[in-house]
């Protein structure tokens, strides 16, 4: 159950993506999506309309899952009685509607009834942390841009960890494949954790954010660039790490750590802003940020213009280039499968054609930026495993145990 807060948060960011026409995958009806809601249902809101409407609640709120029903101006009343009960969810909500002129004015109640369900729905948590019954478990949270999965370890919290997950293989994904996608990568790393008392989060990096790149109205890969269609990758992850600073005494940095696609987020996030990480951990990603002059951002440090679709406002991004520099102060670990060798697109300022390739060309141009001496920024290569995040996690997490002195 969430908490109110987070069901107007999800119905006020699906309705910004019905008025922007970038409704995600959720809302269409595949066979897929008709699989899962046949499995069954967990509405988080009701919504009461006029029978009039044109357009179906489930469709305004994309792609929100809601209860719903509609009143009829001229509805018939029913046999020796004149009002209707409307029960839903263990009769959580109970609506008498009236007939004739008066359901106008009964429908208008209904409405503002919905309204305050949408308040009452679920108090276990609100916005201004979560509670104490969520420790121990995975659960959903909701920003007003996205949702993230949590966890909150068994011990007190000492950190946060930031995971990026990978981008999903089926261009068909919806949002469930996505929320199924990021939580997978979490319980990877609730043991971990629980043993270092860390706050573990995993973005939902949906069509929001690009996870299909060619998803319209995207640009620079999507949250692969730090880019969304409504706020960048790198502010909505902000955002998330805010939700726990009361809990961490106001610790502002965190670590971070990515795969594949969630890997080129999570080096790009550390060269844009690394006074907000204490480490990073990259998983295999295909392409980089290198400190390269000449090569347009997200491949180097040079300006570039970018816009999201014919019509959209360009926008021109300005790394710092003295970012590079002070990631490269940080540990930093860069882990790859020695037989990651699939050829990669050519892209700028990178050489050779392999992830296990690009790693070492990017170590190696980061370690030349760090303090004379005082390099943490290392390479390690796992035999005998390819592009697998499940493969690789375990080294992973060897080394931000080090990182975090246990």
């Amino acid at each position: 159950m969430i908490s109110a807060r987070e069901s107007l948060a999800r119905l006020r960011a699906g309705n910004r993506r019905f008025v922007a026409e970038v409704q995600s995958r959720a809302t269409r009806a595949t066979e897929a999506r008709r699989l899962e809601v046949a499995a069954g249902q967990e509405p988080f809101a009701i919504v009461l309309g006029c029978s009039d409407s044109r357009v179906p609640a489930e469709i305004v709120f994309d792609p929100a899952r809601l209860g719903g029903a509609r009143a009829a101006d001229r509805a018939r009343r029913p046999a020796g009685g004149g009002r209707g009960v409307l029960a839903r969810d263990g009769d959580r909500v109970l609506l008498r509607r009236g007939a004739g002129r008066g359901a106008r004015v009964t429908a208008l109640l209904a409405w503002c009834l919905g309204v305050l369900v949408a308040f009452a729905y679920g108090c276990a948590s609100t916005a201004s942390g979560p509670s104490g019954d969520e420790h121990g478990s995975i659960v959903v949270r909701t920003l007003p841009h996205g949702e993230y999965m949590q966890y909150l370890p068994r011990r007190a919290p000492k950190g946060i960890l930031v995971i990026a997950h990978g981008s999903s293989e089926e261009e068909s994904a919806g949002e469930a494949d996505i929320r199924k996608l990021a939580e997978t990568f979490l319980r990877r790393w609730v043991r971990f954790a629980d043993e270092h008392g860390l706050i573990a989060v995993a973005p939902l990096f949906d069509h929001t954010f690009g996870s299909w790149i060619r998803e319209p109205g995207i640009a620079l890969g999507g949250y692969r660039g730090l880019a969304g269609k409504e706020i960048g990758a790198d502010e909505f992850v902000d955002r998330i790490v805010e939700q726990y600073r009361a809990q961490l005494d106001g610790e502002e940095r965190f670590y971070l750590y990515g795969h594949s696609a969630g890997g080129q987020f999570a080096g790009r996030y550390a060269v844009r802003h690394p006074d907000h990480l204490k480490a990073l951990v990259l998983s295999a990603p295909g392409r980089y940020a290198f400190p390269d002059p000449q090569a347009p951002w997200p491949y180097g440090q040079k300006e570039t213009t970018v816009r999201t679709g014919p019509q959209g406002v360009s926008q021109t991004i300005r790394p710092d280039r003295d970012g590079w520099r002070r990631a490269a102060a940080l540990p930093i670990t860069v882990v790859v499968g020695s037989v990651d060798t699939e050829p990669q697109p050519v892209r700028p300022a990178h050489v050779g054609t392999t992830r296990v390739g690009y790693a070492h060309q990017w170590v190696d141009a980061m370690t030349l930026l760090a303090p004379a001496g005082q390099s943490r920024i290392r390479l390690i290569v796992v035999p005998r495993v390819g592009h697998s995040s499940a493969g690789l996690t375990p080294a992973c997490q060897r080394a931000l145990a080090e990182q975090l002195g246990g």
